[in-house]
């Protein structure tokens, strides 16, 4: 079981996740075939509004623009924004803000591009850089982006982003938070009902770290098979939690039953197995098979849910073969539920 903790931990890093979009759509999608042409028109520019208020912006002082020009350098100096376009860019500095004819039509010919009509709303336009390799570091670099914008110079209200790339990115740290959210309360919930039923902290402890290690053991698998994590994919720690728990629940039972009966420790436990192996193994076979059903589906985060749930539902077999009596029968406190 220590070796596997060890393995696990060392390979389960190198999982990858797959946060495209196209990714969420089968391959033979109108929708999809439509959004790649739409990208291979138009060069595949992936495009972000940065958009802040300033109610100066064309003050004939040139301040607003200046406000404009700094915070620009700033989003074109980030990792990943391949190019800015901003009001400022038409005609030189702050020549924009005069009040002539030439200026009047640049203002007038940008109006909703890259400011509002109201002449206060600013629009920043990012070009992302669509390569593979800025893909990847595609989160860090709205994050950064959001920095700029949510900090602005002397006083301004803070701004916004906006964009397919900033919709898809917090879309999945959002989906990812949930999948947390739901594997800790989870977790949570099923310790309380061991200790509400079975008051013992040791077999609140096991079933955790059977959970654990199964799941740790699931991602060092995805990380070695190269299947890549998606948005669907967040459900992993919750599921294998409850599948889990059920399983050692089960062995708490059987263990209570034989310990009440007079058996000592290791042979109730030894007795518990012997019952146990065959039913608990077709229960998590079962869980498994419904999950590997998952791969009839069109869309390819689908099918890698039910590969990877499937992975880990017999993990959890393992994972509760290898920790469970080595700790159930450890040392003499708290031992019986």
């Amino acid at each position: 079981g220590l070796l596997l903790l060890l393995a696990s931990t060392l390979i389960a890093p190198y999982v990858q996740f797959n946060r495209a979009i196209e990714n969420m759509f089968p391959a033979d999608s109108a929708v999809l075939a439509s959004y790649s042409k739409l990208k291979r028109t138009f060069g595949g520019n992936e495009i972000v509004l940065a958009v802040y208020r300033d109610p100066d912006l064309f003050n004939v002082d040139g301040s607003g623009i200046a406000r404009l020009q700094n915070v620009r350098s700033q989003l074109q100096d980030i990792d990943g924004v391949k190019a800015v376009l901003s009001i400022d860019q038409p005609l030189r500095g702050d020549l924009i803000a005069k009040r002539n004819p030439i200026s009047d039509r640049a203002r007038e010919l940008f109006a909703g591009y890259t400011h509002g009509d109201d002449g206060t709303t600013v629009s920043i336009v990012c070009m992302l850089d669509p390569s593979d390799e800025m893909r990847e570091i595609r989160r860090s670099t709205i994050d950064e982006m959001r920095q700029v914008i949510q900090s602005l110079p002397d006083g301004l209200s803070s701004g916004w982003l906006t964009g397919e790339p900033v919709l898809v990115v917090d879309g999945f740290r959002y989906v990812e938070e949930d999948g947390k959210r739901l594997g800790r309360w989870s977790a949570i919930l099923l310790g309380l009902t061991i200790v509400a039923c079975f008051r013992s902290l040791r077999w609140v402890l096991i079933p955790i770290l059977v959970v654990q290690l199964a799941v740790l053991a699931t991602r060092a698998v995805l990380a070695a098979i190269r299947l890549e994590l998606s948005m669907v994919s967040s459900m992993l720690t919750a599921i294998v939690t409850v599948v889990g728990v059920a399983t050692v629940v089960h062995v708490i039972v059987r263990f209570r039953q034989a310990r009440s009966r007079g058996l000592e420790p290791r042979a109730a436990m030894v007795q518990t197995l012997s019952i146990l192996a065959l039913p608990v193994f077709w229960a998590c076979s079962t869980d498994a098979v419904g999950f590997l059903s998952l791969m009839v589906a069109k869309v390819g985060p689908v099918q890698d849910f039910g590969v990877m749930t499937a992975i880990g539902s017999m993990l959890v077999l393992l994972s509760a073969v290898l920790i469970v009596p080595g700790l159930a029968l450890l040392g003499h406190f708290d031992t019986d539920p």
